[in-house]
Formats: C-alpha cells, sequence, structure tokens
C-alpha cells in the first residue's frame, strides 16, 4: 500500500509529541531506514540498568524520492492497527495516523500498546539491561568507560595532544550508571519501542517518545527512564555521621528517619496514588504525628495525605492524588518525609544481634493511566538500629556474691548528667522519668538496657552492708564496629561485627550476638575503726598520765 507525501503531517507532528505518558508503558513508534539502529537515552543522571525494551515492527518503510515515502504494514499488525483506528484497510489506517494532532496521537498510540497486550503478540526484538556492569576507569582521571576500546581511545588522544597523564586502567564491575543502550533493526520500518520493565509482575510508568528519521540510526531520549525508587535513612547523632543506614541509640532517644523518592513522571493520568508503607520491628515505635513531607521544598499540608496501618505495615502514608499535593508539582522534585521514633522496653528482652532491628520502607503507585486499580510496587530498603546491655555482677574479694548495692548511671565524668532508667521486669532500661537506683539482686547481678554505644560513668550510691563504697565512679566506654558501607545496608548483611567494652581502661568480656557487656565490680570489707571505751585506748590514757606525772615531778626537782 502507498502514502505519499506524508512526512510533513504524520512525521513532524509525531516528533512534536515526545515525552507522553502511554499506559503505563513506554511506546515509541520509530521510523528507521535500512539496516541500522535505535539508541535509547536515559535522563540526565538517570540510569537504565535493570530495564526491558521490546520492539514491535508495525509498518515496513520504503523512502521514494524527496520527501516521499512507501508505508506497508506488518500483516502481524495490521488486525491491532486496524482495531486501534477503528478502520477497515491499511490505506484507511495510514491516513488516518497522518492526520493525528498530538493530543489525538497520544490517546492513539496508547491503544495500539493495549491492542498489542490483547492480542498477545509476541515482540519481535527484546533488550534486556542488566542491573549493573562492568566498566572501565582511566587511572589519570578516573573517568568511566563502557569498553576497552573506549577507554584507549581515550588515552590516545590525550597522547597525541601532548597529555600523558591520562595512563592506567582498570575495571570497575557493579556499576549502576548506564546512561544508554543501542538496539539493532534488521531493515527499515515503522517500530514501536515499549519500556517493558517490571517490579513485582507490575509494569512501571513511563513516556510516550514519538520520533521519525529517515536516517539509518535513531535515538530516543526517555523522559523517565527508570521505575520509582525509595531510599530510607536513619540518623546517626554519634561521631557526625548524620543520615546513614545504621544506627545506635539508647532507649526512648528520639531517632529521626527520612526516605526520599522524586515526582514519578504523571504525564496522561488524570489522578496517580502514591503509597508510603513503613513496617518496623515490634522493638521500634514511630511517632505518626511528626510525620512531616515535602515536595520541591514544599511543606506539604496534611490534608493531602492520610495515615493508616493496612497490610500488617506499622503505617501508610497515601497520597490518593499525588498530583494536587502542592502547586506546581513537576515531574523530578524531591519528595521527603522525616518522623521520629524510638526504641522502646521490647528491646530489653529480644536481642538485636549483628543485624539490628529493621525499620522498613517500599512504594506503591499508579501504573496504569486506563486503569486507577494497577499499581506497581518498589522494592524495599531498610535501615536497621542496635542498642547495647551492661551485665553487672557485685562480688567482695573472696567473690561472695553481694546483695543491695546502689548505683546510678552517668553520661558525664562530674555525674551532673543522670541517665535515668526504670526497672522493668527485673531489667533497668533507660528512658526512665523519676530515675530509679540500680539495685543488685540476690544473685548480686543487675542487668542496664537500652544504651547508646559511648562513655558512662556507673557511680555506686550505697554499698551493701558491711561492705566499703566505691570511691569513684566507674567510666565505661561502650564501642559498637560496623562492617561495610554505612550508606548501602541490605537486609541479612550483619553489619555489626564487635562491640568493645572497657572499665576504667580495663578490657570487658562482651557477646556481640547478644549485644551486652560484662562487668564485674568488687567491694572490700570496711575496716573496723576503734571506740573510746577499747582496750588499746585505756592503755594509752594511762601511758600519757604516766607520762604527765613523770614530767611533772621532774620538773619539781629541777
Amino acid at each position: 500500500m502507498k502514502q505519499r507525501n506524508i512526512f510533513k503531517s504524520f512525521g513532524m507532528s509525531a516528533m512534536a509529541i515526545a515525552m507522553m505518558m502511554s499506559a503505563g508503558n513506554i511506546v515509541s513508534p520509530v521510523l528507521a531506514a535500512e539496516t541500522g539502529t535505535i539508541t535509547i537515552n536515559a535522563t540526565a543522571g538517570d540510569s537504565l540498568a535493570g530495564k526491558s525494551f521490546k520492539l514491535y515492527k508495525l509498518m515496513n518503510l520504503e523512502k521514494g524520492s524527496g520527501n516521499s515515502y512507501s508505508y506497508t504494514i506488518n500483516s502481524k499488525y495490521s488486525s491491532v492497527l486496524k482495531k486501534a483506528t477503528e478502520k477497515t484497510t491499511d490505506t484507511q489506517v495510514i491516513d488516518y495516523i497522518s492526520k493525528l494532532n498530538e493530543t489525538e496521537m497520544r490517546q492513539f498510540s496508547k491503544k495500539i500498546l493495549k491492542e498489542v497486550k490483547s492480542a498477545n503478540l509476541s515482540a519481535d526484538t527484546t533488550k534486556n539491561i542488566p542491573a549493573s556492569t562492568t566498566k572501565w576507569i582511566c587511572q589519570g582521571c578516573e573517568q568511566l568507560f563502557d569498553t576497552e576500546e573506549a577507554i584507549e581511545q581515550h588515552q590516545q588522544a590525550a597522547m597525541m595532544q601532548g597529555d600523558y597523564s591520562h595512563t592506567g586502567q582498570s575495571t570497575i564491575s557493579g556499576v549502576s550508571d548506564i546512561p544508554s543502550t543501542t538496539i539493532s533493526v534488521d531493515s527499515s520500518g515503522y517500530y514501536m519501542v515499549e519500556d517493558a520493565t517490571s517490579v513485582n509482575g507490575k509494569k512501571t510508568t513511563a513516556s510516550l517518545v514519538m520520533l521519525n528519521s529517515a536516517e539509518p540510526n535513531a535515538t530516543i531520549t526517555l523522559k523517565n527512564s527508570s521505575i520509582p525508587t525509595i531510599s530510607k535513612k536513619v540518623q546517626e547523632d554519634d561521631n557526625n555521621i548524620g543520615w546513614n543506614d545504621i544506627g545506635d541509640y539508647n532507649i526512648g532517644q528520639t531517632i529521626p528517619f527520612k526516605y526520599e523518592t522524586k515526582v514519578p513522571n504523571m504525564d496522561g493520568y488524570d489522578t496517580y496514588k502514591f503509597v508510603f508503607h513503613d513496617k518496623a520491628d515490634s522493638v521500634i515505635t514511630l511517632d505518626k504525628n511528626s510525620i512531616k513531607v515535602t515536595i520541591g521544598g514544599k511543606t506539604v499540608d496534611a490534608s493531602k495525605y492520610s495515615t493508616n496501618t493496612t497490610d500488617g505495615d506499622t503505617f501508610d502514608i497515601t497520597f490518593n492524588d499525588l498530583k494536587t499535593a502542592v502547586t506546581e508539582i513537576t515531574q523530578g522534585q524531591a519528595i521527603v518525609v522525616t518522623y521520629n521514633g524510638q526504641i522502646n522496653e521490647n528491646a530489653a528482652k529480644q536481642f538485636a544481634g549483628k543485624d539490628g532491628y529493621k525499620n522498613r520502607v517500599h512504594l506503591t503507585f499508579s501504573n496504569n493511566a486506563n486503569d486507577t486499580s494497577s499499581m506497581g510496587t518498589t522494592e524495599e530498603d531498610a535501615v536497621t538500629v542496635f542498642t547495647y546491655k551492661i551485665q553487672g555482677s557485685k562480688v567482695s574479694t573472696d567473690q561472695t556474691k553481694l546483695k543491695g548495692a546502689k548505683f546510678k548511671l552517668y553520661t558525664d565524668q562530674n555525674c551532673t548528667q543522670e541517665l535515668k532508667v526504670k526497672s522493668v521486669s527485673g531489667v533497668y532500661v533507660a528512658g526512665g522519668t523519676t530515675g530509679a537506683d540500680i539495685v543488685s539482686g540476690d544473685n548480686g547481678e543487675f542487668t542496664i538496657a537500652g544504651l547508646d554505644s559511648g562513655t558512662y560513668y556507673l557511680k555506686e550510691t550505697e554499698a551493701p552492708s558491711g561492705y566499703k563504697k566505691l570511691d569513684n565512679p566507674i567510666k565505661i566506654v561502650l564501642t559498637a564496629n560496623y562492617k561495610g558501607d554505612r550508606q548501602a545496608y541490605a537486609e541479612g548483611q550483619n553489619p555489626l561485627t564487635s562491640l568493645t567494652a572497657t572499665a576504667d581502661d580495663k578490657n570487658l568480656s562482651t557477646n556481640v550476638d547478644q549485644n551486652t557487656a560484662s562487668l564485674t565490680i568488687t567491694n572490700s570489707k570496711g575496716s573496723k575503726l576503734p571506740s573510746t571505751g577499747s582496750a588499746m585506748t585505756m592503755v594509752t590514757v594511762c601511758a600519757g598520765a604516766v607520762i604527765v606525772a613523770v614530767a611533772n615531778k621532774k620538773r619539781k626537782e629541777f
């Protein structure tokens, strides 16, 4: 079938509507001439890692003289195109497409995709992008290259310019920065390019990109090339570490949590549902009243979202329509959610072990403009927190267990800043309000639970009956040691490698699996002071009297 001189009306209108939303997939009809390539670029700063693209050759194309082209509909897609256009002949289909304006082309492209899926037609070409790749790094300038040939060309070009600093090369694996991919096409034609990436069985949101080119190579730049992602962080207050994936805290201490994502491409959606699902271990209490959401730096009014508990989550933050959350919302704006939590008393009974207590988040989001019930799901991201214990034992010099010794715990050397505790089922738990005494039990033992890593001072305020109270507080230092990147925690990594502790600079025994340091405190019996009625006192007094008497006698004789 022939259609002449339609490039201006068909092709140029298609070029003008780049970056449109389809029914949950990138659909890109591309005119390719002869054997060539279609290159797909991610948006600047984005990545194609983990994505999958499918190509459907809808039409064959032959270029005539001038601006004339001959189109022949691929028989595989003839019924699909006729159904989408509601036409009965191939000529009518091509004529229909050539007259579409930008808005009509957007709707038509959705129909093509829907009909292709309904007919269960397989793609002509599929390109799967790995989640990570290996790249070459120039040791002189640290620039990354996709191939060994590319880095060699870079270094040779530098040397030709007299710059010999670009020498040496090595490979780096696990790179997720994949900005583009090139797909070879075996003949000229009109192709539909679909972003077929799925997460947990759901298709991702994406843009509709329409391009026409009589050149053998075509390029598509995606507006929203990656699936929505979510990143969770916890703020560590020690050693200026700040926002990261790992932290340790006292029970009852305020813990700031944060997650970050970006406004997705919502073009083509009447409403866009966006839900944060937050789930914490039972030892972590989250404060829903502290939730604050900002989009593009603007605080979102709480009436724009709801907080509730569903599906076993600790709480959900639900935007029934993210498009109306703030005025002038645009794709790519930062969405930041912050709130507070704390480790609760349950931690006194449950060991964090080497992997800690987890707090997780994932997103669900609209992924089909034509089906409001269709939701995509992101991968989960988690942070982990720890708290520690001191297992104390009070004994005499002969290792007798001493009951009734009383202590207070402080965070400063002068013992003015008390870390108040309360007794919970025989364990002294940080976070008390009145500051209970820490008392050794019948077996001389006591446990202080819920401690941040750091320095403490344990002061004995009352010794057991018959024993001398310690003169000075005991300086205790708890140090947690973590492995790996604190910005890249994943569940099951067991980041806590060791727990070290000292008491007055002497090493203590620790159990990293139980997050516990063991401390033995020894009291000596008090010395019995002489009384005024003792035999020694009488002897001394008598001797004194004799001495005085003798002295007086001598004085008289003199």
